[in-house]
C-alpha cells in the first residue's frame, strides 16, 4: 500500500537536546524520529523513509510499551 506523503521530510535537532531528529508526513500526520548525535545518520535515515514511502514499504515506527500497557495486558 503506497502511503500519500505531504512533503521530502525535515532535519532538525531541539535546542536542549544531543540527538538530531527527523520529521516527515505520511497520510495528513506527523512521524517524527529520533536518530542520534550525527547529522550524517538523520539525513540517510530521512533519504531512506522517504524511498521506503515511495515504494510502499514504509511501516509505522513503533513505540516501547510502558507499565500502563504491560498492566492492561
Amino acid at each position: 500500500m503506497r502511503h500519500r506523503r505531504r512533503s521530502n521530510g525535515w532535519i532538525f535537532k531541539r535546542p536542549d537536546a544531543t540527538s538530531w531528529y527527523i520529521g516527515y508526513f505520511v497520510d495528513g500526520k506527523r512521524v517524527r524520529e529520533a536518530v542520534g548525535p550525527r547529522k550524517s545518520d538523520a539525513t540517510a535515515l530521512l533519504q531512506q523513509r522517504i524511498r521506503e514511502l515511495d515504494d510502499g514499504r514504509w511501516v509505522r515506527p513503533t513505540q516501547a510499551l510502558g507499565f500502563s500497557d504491560l498492566l492492561d495486558l
